[in-house]
């Protein structure tokens, strides 16, 4: 479901969001599995839990009481491994706090290379 975060309300301290007005846009099932139960999980050996909204394409991810990484994704046409996972969250996580994070891919889209690198920047402002 898409929602954009600044139709829920003001930021800063002591906000209440309402949410009562909500209307669905889409939707999507989405089933989390230990990632050793799927087709590509020797690809992503780290990885603890895995999602998966069609049993065929999965995103794989390291889940600790810490944070969340985002190691990958992977189905029958592509696999891409992050070489340096992305810190989708960590915990706990209130406001005022903020994180940045670097991330990195390389992988083969048909025969061509790709380098993908990226940068988080999270901050929980309400």
């Amino acid at each position: 479901m898409r929602y954009n975060r600044r139709n829920a309300g003001k930021s800063g301290t002591n906000q209440t969001w309402n949410f009562t007005s909500l209307t669905r846009q889409d939707s999507s099932l989405l089933s989390w599995v230990i990632s050793s139960s799927t087709p590509y999980a020797s690809q992503f050996p780290t990885s603890n839990i895995a999602s998966t909204n069609d049993n065929s394409n999965y995103n794989y991810f390291t889940s600790s009481t810490a944070n969340l990484l985002v190691n990958g994704t992977a189905g029958p046409s592509l696999v891409i491994p992050y070489l340096d996972p992305e810190l989708f969250m960590q915990y706990p996580f209130a406001y005022g706090n903020t994180f940045t994070d670097n991330f990195a891919a390389n992988y083969m889209s048909g025969a061509t290379p790709v380098h993908r690198t990226g940068t988080i920047n999270v901050t929980a402002d309400a």
